[in-house]
């Protein structure tokens, strides 16, 4: 007991606390991780509409020649 109450007044974490900072960062982590693929396939999306309207453009400015 008097180890916990050093902690919380030298303003360290209890246990308890620690574990739930773990979970929340680990969470976090997970978060970061599906949002960034979730930013690489809409990267990979625009990138191929870009190679599309290139195609287009350039197809249209050989057609006009």
């Amino acid at each position: 007991m008097q180890n916990f109450l050093f902690q919380k007044n030298a303003g360290g974490a209890s246990s308890e606390e620690q574990a739930k900072l773990a979970k929340d960062l680990e969470a976090a982590q997970e978060e970061a991780k599906k949002t960034k693929a979730e930013a690489d396939r809409l990267l990979q999306i625009i990138n191929k509409k870009e190679e599309e309207q290139n195609i287009k453009d350039k197809l249209i400015k050989e057609l006009q020649e």
